[in-house]
């Protein structure tokens, strides 16, 4: 490149030196210059000045102004001076000075030495092995071809290398480093450095606590050598990043990277890509970036974690206090602790590994995958918000499925989870054959166990609970719950409101709680505890005569082996029979019995009792029936549905005894309720009470 009249203004003022040896001085004003040959001194003076040097090493000086300064053929030694100027070696080695402004300086050809100076400068080395000085300003150097020397010095500076060996130093201050595919040496000095890879196409593995870079064109294997740097920003390849004990930031691409931040505060950015990050909850920041990305804590041993996707916290639980340790996004899946960590998905697909240690799930909507690992984990649905499908079985997989405002249906898949909470709606739960934890939630549960010795709760809501095969344990909850026993010994439990319990065939303990409670037993040896309230025991479809003795507290009847088997009742107010002929006596309180199928004989006792009396009863026969105390209480299923009904029906058998003969509508035979030493003329003093037995009315 050379400089010709005609490359100046028209308002220049044209100076042209001799072929010789010039000492050359611009004017005030905007000079165009040409030395021409011979080694000259050109001094440009103040204004926006041009000059080229010519064929010989010339020295320029630029002056004040925004000057344009080349040396073309010759090892030339230009100064800007005062101004923003742009100076051009040409070839040979020469010597650029950019002065007090923001100067931009190209070495071009040769081994040249180029000194940025004061504020924010642009040097580019050009050809040649070259030397470059940034100055005490933010500048960027460009290294160029060969194998050149790069000083930052003050501010924060940008070293590009260029396709030689290049050296690069930072100097003070935040500086960048941009590598080349040759063996670049990076002294990062002080301040907080970085090295970006972002340009190049390839592979990187960083491990700044050992000093190694290695980064793989495809073709070679290049090592980069440095000291003092903190942080890495990858190429779009798959990289692996590991920091140092300091604080590093460490940036990936578009590939699927790794990242691990070693000890301190890290700032951990996958990029692009699906990536790994190592977490070790020292306050780190961690973005996943675009892709599916894993975050993985097992290098935190068994601490006990805590992450929330939905509001990206990650803290540790330590000596019962929660530690907030550092932040997290755009993750989708996690690995946790060999401790008891608390893991909160968002509204993404998540895949969580609990690993060892009790760890427990926090369900959100989305599909998601949630395996256990080893230790007592659980699972909580309580958060999602709608009506859930559970089903368990480990051979098809367990699968939570439900369905949102939108008609979007999502279905979470659960392995190793041992204790599962349902959600906050109507909930259908099916178990499998493991010994399963279920629990309901707020809403109104279906909870049906399988094989496999399992607990089940209801919690809040009407429940029910059918429980499996074998030894299970089920809890009512607070409101009126049904709890079935299966075919194991089960213990079922009410609770606090209005339950009922069911034996099964095994040997079942039955608790109501609180609550006016019905406990059904089965042909086991039962145990039944009605608890606090007005509770009943009821023996529907026992095909063996009972005799229930409220006083004693038993219920005795032959079994299916032909052997005498006695209950015990406890905190039991009132009883039903069964299908045979029983035998009832109630206790002191008042009590309400009834008969059920057969002809049953039933004694009330001391208190003002309920003699219940329903369709399919049978002919009931009551022994002390006390007019004035005692009421009776009558389907209308039977026919009647008033005081003169049953009136109409009354009369007397051979023993003088008030009998009621009852036709029930369709009904073959009559049934009857006879009340032993009461006469019919008493049968207008009477307390009688209705009852329907048809749920359908």
């Amino acid at each position: 490149m050379s400089l010709t009249q005609d490359s100046f203004p028209d308002t220049a003022n044209i100076i042209i030196g001799t072929e010789g040896i010039d000492a050359i001085e611009g004017t005030a004003g905007a000079d165009g210059i040409l030395a021409l040959n011979g080694a000259d001194v050109v001094e440009a003076g103040d204004g926006a000045d041009s000059v080229d040097g010519g064929l010989v090493g010339d020295r320029i000086n630029g002056n004040a102004g925004n000057d344009l300064l080349y040396g073309n053929v010759g090892a030339d030694t230009l100064d800007g001076g005062d101004g923003n100027d742009r100076l051009r070696g040409g070839d040979d080695f020469d010597r650029l000075l950019g002065g007090q402004g923001a100067d931009t300086a190209f070495g071009d050809d040769g081994f040249d030495t180029i000194y940025g100076n004061q504020a924010s400068d642009l040097l580019n080395g050009g050809t040649g092995n070259d030397l470059l000085y940034g100055g005490q300003d933010a500048d960027r150097l460009e290294g160029g071809d060969g194998d050149d020397r790069l000083y930052g010095n003050f501010g924060n500076d940008t070293l590009v290398s260029g396709a030689g060996a290049d050296t690069l130093f930072g100097g003070r201050d935040d500086d960048v480093f941009i590598p080349s595919t040759g063996a670049d040496v990076l002294l990062g000095g002080s301040g907080f450095d970085t090295a970006d890879y972002s340009s190049l196409t390839g592979t990187l593995e960083v491990f700044l606590f050992d000093g190694t870079i290695r980064f793989n064109t495809g073709l070679a294997i290049v090592n980069h050598s440095f000291t003092s740097l903190e942080n890495i920003v990858a190429t779009t390849g798959n990289d692996n990043l590991v920091g140092a004990s300091t604080s590093n930031v460490l940036t990936a691409g578009a590939g699927n990277d790794r990242l691990d931040g070693l000890q301190n505060a890290d700032f951990l950015d996958g990029g692009d890509g699906d990536d790994t990050i190592i977490g070790r909850a020292d306050n780190d920041t961690i973005i996943g970036g675009a892709g599916t990305d894993i975050v993985d804590f097992t290098v935190l041993g068994a601490a006990n974690l805590i992450v929330e996707f939905e509001t990206s916290a990650v803290s540790l639980l330590v000596d019962g206090v929660v530690q907030n340790r550092g932040q997290i996004s755009g993750i989708e899946n996690l690995v946790g602790t060999a401790g008891a960590d608390t893991l909160a998905g968002d509204s993404q697909d998540n895949l969580f590994f609990g690993q060892d240690g009790d760890d427990h799930f926090i369900a959100t909507r989305g599909n998601d995958v949630m395996v256990g690992g080893a230790g007592t984990d659980s699972i909580d649905f309580t958060f999602i918000g709608l009506a859930l499908t559970i089903n368990l079985d480990p051979v098809a997989g367990a699968t939570v499925t439900f369905t949102d405002e939108s008609s979007v249906t999502s279905t979470t898949s659960l392995s190793e989870i041992e204790v599962l909470i349902a959600g906050g709606l109507n909930d259908t739960i099916t178990g499998a054959t493991l010994n399963e934890n279920i629990r309901g939630a707020f809403g109104d549960d279906v909870i049906s166990t399988s094989a496999g010795n399992d607990l089940a709760y209801g919690n809040q809501g009407a429940d029910t609970i059918d429980l499996g095969f074998d030894n299970d344990t089920g809890f009512g909850g607070k409101d009126a719950d049904l709890v079935i026993g299966g075919s194991g010994d089960d213990v079922l439990y009410g609770n606090l409101a209005n339950d009922t319990l069911i034996g099964g065939s095994g040997d079942d303990a039955l608790f109501g709680g609180k609550g006016d409670d019905l406990l059904q037993p089965e042909t086991g040896s039962d145990t039944l505890n009605g608890g606090l309230g007005d509770d009943t025991v009821d023996f529907n479809g026992f095909e063996s005569a009972l005799d229930i003795d409220l006083v004693a507290s038993t219920a005795t009847f032959t079994n299916f082996q032909g052997e005498e088997q006695v209950l015990a009742l406890t905190s039991i107010e009132n009883a039903f029979g069964g299908d045979a002929d029983d035998q009832i006596v109630a206790g002191n309180g008042n009590n309400t019995i009834s008969g059920g199928a057969g002809i049953d004989r039933l004694t009330g006792g001391f208190g003002a009792d309920t003699f219940r009396f329903g369709r399919g009863d049978g002919d009931d026969i009551i022994l002390d029936f006390a007019g004035g105390e005692d009421q009776l209480l009558i389907d209308v299923e039977l026919g009647v549905t008033s005081f003169e009904d049953v009136l109409a029906l009354a009369t007397e058998n051979a023993s003088g005894d008030l009998q009621f003969v009852f036709n029930p509508p369709g009904a073959m035979t009559t049934e009857s309720i006879t009340l032993v030493g009461t006469p019919s003329s008493a049968a207008a003093t009477l307390q009688i009470l209705f009852f329907d037995s048809d749920p359908t009315n």
